[in-house]
């Protein structure tokens, strides 16, 4: 067993820990195994991300009505629409009998490339369903939908998209015309978790044609804006609802427990750390044993910082 603890006993501290945990045959370990099943091109001795199927990010939501709550976003199974292969991705709180969140139906084949099949909207605030156990709103698309995350900055992208949406059990056909733009390919942004550089920031807008949309609903149109980082995907959001105001996401950290195969495994984890906080990163909540011997290596990357970007940058300790 590999573990990492470690605890924070005066100012905040952001740490990033990484684990590689490779159970090698019995002649010894030779070149690195690049079949892992945890993402493309995510080997797990890479360096921290990007993320997978198992990743777990944690945001805080901010709401319209000023209250804050913190959601986790991750993948809960696959979808297949025109063919493809799509990650069920949810963000929010589906613990109760009432969920609250959204979930996409979304695939990234490489860094630069993200493939979106459509999704669904669980919420009895700000579109009560009959039933509440059933999406509010929902959009499957014929085809998955390419968009370019490596774009040009400043260039406007339009969408125009002929197709059905499901809202309050009702099937509304519409068409969706749409812009997006990636308005910056490199800021640095300071997030609940701390500064991150090389994120992307994109912005869109978007409106459907159908006045029974906007009977349902109060609207029919929406603006968004996301900030994207290559090695931890969605870092933060603002969606901005007619008539329900903005809801914000802020990125707080993110875990991954890998897949507890034969192989190569990785674990890893971002969090930050107040005063008498702790982090755990421990190969036995992946495999559920002890799991060290001597056919066994692991590659370690700890990375531990001042939340506060003026104390990381200096060598003052205190």
């Amino acid at each position: 067993m590999f573990r990492i603890e470690l605890s924070s006993v005066g100012k905040p501290w952001r740490v990033l820990a990484a684990v590689s945990v490779v159970a090698c045959a019995t002649l010894g370990c030779g070149s690195d195994d690049s079949s892992s099943t945890n993402a493309p091109g995510d080997e797990p001795k890479a360096t921290y991300g990007p993320p997978s199927k198992q990743t777990v990010s944690k945001f805080q939501r901010a709401n319209p009505d000023g209250t804050n709550r913190d959601v986790e976003s991750h993948v809960v199974g696959e979808k297949t629409i025109g063919g493809t292969s799509l990650w069920r991705t949810r963000i929010g709180d589906f613990s109760g009998a009432a969920p609250s969140g959204s979930e996409a139906w979304i695939v990234q084949p490489n860094a630069d490339t993200l493939l979106f099949g459509g999704g669904e909207i669980y919420s009895q605030d700000i579109l009560p369903s009959p039933d509440p156990t059933q999406p509010s709103a929902s959009v499957e698309l014929s085809t998955p939908l390419k968009i370019d995350l490596a774009g040009t900055v400043g260039q406007a992208v339009p969408v125009t998209v002929d197709t059905t949406l499901r809202v309050l059990g009702q099937d509304v056909p519409v068409k969706i015309s749409a812009t997006i733009t990636l308005e910056s390919a490199n800021e640095t942004l300071t997030t609940l978790a701390g500064v991150l550089h090389g994120t992307r920031k994109f912005v869109g807008t978007g409106s459907a044609d159908n006045p029974a949309l906007k009977t349902l609903i109060g609207g029919d149109s929406l603006n968004a804006a996301v900030w994207y980082h290559p090695g931890l995907g969605m870092v933060r959001a603002t969606v901005t609802l007619p008539n329900k105001g903005d809801f914000d996401f802020d990125f707080i950290g993110t875990s991954e427990y890998g897949n507890a195969t034969s192989g190569t495994n990785r674990i890893q984890a971002m969090a930050v750390l107040n005063t008498l906080e702790s982090l755990n990163l421990d190969t036995y909540d992946v495999n559920g044993q002890f799991d060290a011997d001597k056919q066994t290596h692991a590659k370690m990357m700890i990375e531990a910082r001042f939340l506060d970007e003026a104390k990381a940058a200096s060598s003052n300790l205190s």
